[in-house]
């Protein structure tokens, strides 16, 4: 597997981060370029913007 670039979703309220964890271990063994996104959940988009 030839990785080039691996984006990453962030959860914000949560206290572990299960796919940056896994992306960090990948990154041990091959170069590649990470993107992190954080994904923040707003009640109000949900009832009708």
């Amino acid at each position: 597997m030839d990785l080039k670039q691996v984006l990453v979703v962030i959860e914000p309220e949560s206290e572990k981060q299960p796919a940056l964890e896994n992306v960090l271990l990948l990154v041990k063994y091959q170069n590649f370029d990470i993107t992190l996104i954080s994904c923040d959940y707003t009640q109000y988009l949900v009832e009708g913007y």
